[in-house]
Parts: C-alpha cells; sequence; structure tokens
C-alpha cells in the first residue's frame, strides 16, 4: 500500500483554503493508499474514499471549539451546494483519523443544515480523532439512494467529536463509541430502527438543543460511563427502545427548557430498559443562568415495560429528597418495573407509585391525594401474591388534612387478605369499623369514605377508594402500608 502525502506536487492539494482539493485526495486516496493531509484548510466537496483507504491527518482530539493542536488539519465544505464532505457510501475498512471536518464553507460558524460531515453506508469504519461541524448529519444520513442509511458491520469510533450539527451521529450497526462528544446539535445522536447492537462508553453528550441522545425502535444498546448535561429536553429518549442497559452514567441539569418534555430519560414504549449505577443532580448553568432542572427524572409517553431502576442516585431533580413519586415520574406507569437500593428516592423497594409489601419490611410513606370537594381517588397497592389456601395480613395507617381549617385526623386499621380456592377478599379488623366491597368507613370529620374497590386473581394489587363527600372542604390524603 502506498504512503501519499496530498500536498506533495504528485497531487497538489491546496492547504491555503483557496482551491478545490478534493481532485487531489482521490488522487492520493486511489488504489487504495494511506493519504497524509498536513496541517491547513482544504476545501473538498464529495470526496469518494475507496475501500481500504485511509485518510489521515495532524489534529488530535479536542474538546468544544478547541482542536487539540495550534494548528489543525480541517476539510471545509466546497461551496454552498456541496451535500457532504466524504462519502464512503458503499466503502469497507476504511480509516479517518486526526482531521476536522467543517460543514459551514464559509466558516463563520453558523450551521449548514444542507451538508453532511460523513456520508452513511461504509461497513467496518474506523474513525479516530475526527471532529465534524456545523452540518446536517456529522455522520450518516441520506446516500446515493436518496433516503437514510446506516453504517454498520463494525464501525469504531473513538475521541470523536460531532459539534453544532442538526443530528451528530445517525444510524449504527454493530458500532462502538468510545469517549466521544456530541454537543450543541439538535440531537447528538439518533438511532432509528435501521440502528442496532451498539456500545457507547465514556462519551459526554450536553447542550444539545433537543434530545442528547435519541433511539427510536432500536434494539441492543449499552451505554456506560456517558455524561448527559444540560441537554434541552432530555438527557436519553428511549422511544420504542428494547433491551437497553444504561449503566454508571451521569445525569445533570437535563431538560433545560422545563418544559411538559424535560427530564433526565424519557421513556415511550420502551421494554427491558435496566438502569444501574447512575447518579444524577440537578442545577443551572455554570455561570448561575438558564433553569434549574429538571423538574421530573422520568418521563413516560407511551406505556413501557420491564423497566428497572436499581443502585442508582435519584436525587438529581428539583423535587425535595427524598423524592415521592411525583418527583420521579410523569405518566403512565409501566406493566412492570422495579425500583430497589436507590439513593434519593423515598418511595424504594417497590414499584413506583404501588408499594410492595415484603414480610419485615416498616411502614412506607407510599401515596397521596389531593381531593378537591366531591371528588375521589384511588391508591393501588401491590404486594406479593398470596398463594390460594392462605392469607396475610396488613396494617393501613391514613392521614388526613383538611386544607381549610388546617385539622388532621389519623386512623390505622389491621386487614386481612385471604386467598381461598376462588377470589381472593380483603377482611379489616372489626375495631376500625366495616370496610369492604359494600361499605365503607367514615373517616376524619365524617366526609371521607375509604372503601375497597377491586383485588386481583392472586391477591398481588388491590385498590383503596377515597371519596370526599365534603362540598366545600379540600382534603390531602396520605397512606402508609405496614
Amino acid at each position: 500500500m502506498r504512503i501519499n502525502i496530498v500536498t506533495d506536487p504528485a497531487f497538489w492539494a491546496d492547504p491555503t483554503n483557496t482551491t478545490d482539493s478534493t481532485a487531489a485526495f482521490a488522487a492520493a486516496l486511489a488504489g487504495p493508499s494511506v493519504a497524509i493531509v498536513p496541517p491547513g484548510t482544504y476545501k473538498i466537496g464529495n470526496l469518494v474514499v475507496p475501500s481500504g483507504a485511509s485518510l489521515i491527518g495532524y489534529s488530535a482530539f479536542g474538546y468544544g471549539n478547541s482542536f487539540g493542536v495550534s494548528t489543525p488539519t480541517t476539510l471545509v465544505a466546497l461551496n454552498s451546494t456541496t451535500t457532504r464532505v466524504l462519502n464512503v457510501d458503499g466503502a469497507s475498512n476504511v480509516v479517518l483519523a486526526g482531521f476536522q471536518i467543517d460543514c459551514d464553507y464559509a466558516l463563520n460558524n453558523v450551521q449548514n443544515a444542507t451538508c453532511d460531515g460523513i456520508s452513511a453506508g461504509s461497513s467496518v469504519l474506523n474513525m479516530r480523532d475526527v471532529t465534524v461541524r456545523m452540518g446536517r448529519y456529522g455522520l450518516g444520513g441520506a446516500v446515493s439512494s436518496g433516503t437514510n442509511r446506516s453504517t454498520g458491520s463494525g464501525c469504531y469510533l473513538s475521541n470523536c467529536q460531532f459539534f453544532g450539527c442538526v443530528t451528530g451521529v445517525g444510524d449504527l450497526v454493530d458500532a462502538w463509541l468510545t469517549n466521544c462528544y456530541m454537543s450543541y446539535c439538535t440531537s447528538g445522536a439518533v438511532f432509528t430502527g435501521q440502528s442496532g447492537s451498539i456500545t457507547m462508553v465514556g462519551c459526554r453528550v450536553e447542550w444539545n438543543t433537543a434530545n442528547g441522545i435519541e433511539i427510536d425502535n432500536a434494539s441492543d444498546i449499552i451505554v456506560s460511563s456517558t455524561t448527559f448535561d444540560r441537554n434541552f429536553v432530555s438527557g436519553l429518549y428511549l422511544n420504542g427502545t428494547y433491551m437497553a442497559s444504561i449503566t454508571g452514567c451521569y445525569f445533570k441539569r437535563n431538560g433545560r427548557n422545563l418544559d411538559g418534555n424535560s427530564c433526565h430519560i424519557h421513556l415511550n414504549s420502551a421494554g427491558a430498559i435496566t438502569v444501574t449505577g447512575c447518579t444524577s443532580r440537578h442545577g443551572k448553568d455554570d455561570d448561575g443562568t438558564g433553569n434549574d432542572s429538571p423538574a421530573i427524572w422520568v418521563r413516560e409517553s407511551g406505556t413501557s415495560d420491564n423497566i428497572s431502576f436499581v443502585g442508582n442516585d435519584l436525587s438529581g431533580t428539583t423535587a425535595p429528597a427524598p423524592m415521592t413519586l411525583a418527583g420521579f415520574w410523569a405518566g403512565n406507569l409501566p406493566t412492570d418495573y422495579t425500583l430497589s437500593s436507590n439513593v434519593g428516592l423515598l418511595m424504594d423497594e417497590r414499584s413506583i407509585g404501588r408499594p410492595i409489601v415484603r414480610s419485615g419490611f416498616p411502614c412506607q410513606d407510599l401515596q397521596s391525594l389531593n381531593l378537591s370537594a366531591n371528588t375521589s381517588g384511588t391508591m393501588v397497592f401491590v404486594h406479593d401474591p398470596v398463594p390460594a389456601y392462605s392469607g396475610v395480613s396488613h396494617k393501613l395507617r391514613v392521614t388526613a388534612r383538611n386544607q381549610s381549617t388546617g385539622v388532621m385526623y389519623v386512623t390505622e386499621f389491621n386487614y386481612l387478605i385471604q386467598h381461598e380456592s376462588g377470589t381472593p377478599t380483603v377482611m379489616p379488623s372489626a375495631a376500625f369499623g366495616t370496610i369492604g366491597s359494600a361499605g365503607y368507613i367514615a373517616f376524619g370529620s365524617g366526609t371521607l369514605q375509604l372503601s375497597w374497590t377491586g383485588i386481583a386473581a392472586d391477591a398481588s394489587s388491590y385498590s383503596l377508594r377515597i371519596q370526599n363527600t365534603s362540598s366545600t372542604a379540600i382534603h390531602f390524603v396520605t397512606a402508609q402500608l405496614c
């Protein structure tokens, strides 16, 4: 394999950003060959990189607007009609290293939403110390077919930066991203259903004006030791994502817009998602400006399934710590989910909003309702199933505050869940009155009524209805289960 220097007389690439160097680069890469690119700025438009070729510059990885060296190697879009700088569509075993791509042909630090830095469509693409700035896609997007395609069958990105693009990174398959930086884009990365088997380790995703990373209907995702900071909507959006492991990540000050979608993690009908060992913080920008965000840790737009949060620090919202359900989760609850050993979450060791009662657990502050006059609400309690021909007893403590007078009331009663061969029954202690599907306990000033409204076939869940019959008073009601 030949090693060519693009500025040698045989090629005459122009490092002064004056003339088109595309043909010179193509000649230096032919063979395929290794093309060495000295420091300078080169005008490039739709440079086709052949299979087996390597394009090597002199720039080290930098952070933000820094380039790692005083005089970087920069490839700049040729003109306003350039649709991509490098075209690797259909190529395999390509190495790109040590240069910056700027899609802003005028170098005015303005986003060019019609130009991609590096096309999609390659396989076994190896990129290191590459920065792509101010384009539509940093890596990915439409190729010769006119529709977006993935980069896959082995894609290795190390020490790469995607800055100021509409989308930093597009669809990837069988990809590894290590120590990559995605910032000031609309979305740092968007992985659709064309993507899969992606591993991100040690990356930094910040200041993106929508979601930091958006994963739409992709599967087999691992995100580890990655920082999500000050993304305007969410740090991580799992939209129909299936099988994702989020481990040891740092979620900080996401949801900067502080609107109805702002959060650290946004779910939409995702499945088999595990979040473990993550840390979180809320706050404003470093200079004290911007919103103190987020207010919610997780938002759900659909209904997810099999969601686990284990061993995390979940204190990173503006909700008072330790958080209740309202400070952690917004939207529909998953159909199957687990919380365990999380810091900052009051309602731990049980499903969100619905306490799982296990032997030996003390009373927990579980649920609350703010009931306006002539309204009702329901609390759903969950615990381990009760086997047939057995029973278990628990205690329910209910506290109510009349929000008009400030007067508080408290009561507690024992109850027995008995499961014979048919539908289980909930039976209270006679000492606290009669309560059942056909009756209620009058509570508080006499205007609150408590009644059981349903029970699962295996007694793993049952509902308590609380009715405020007062025509004027508002009652704030909490329930503790022991």
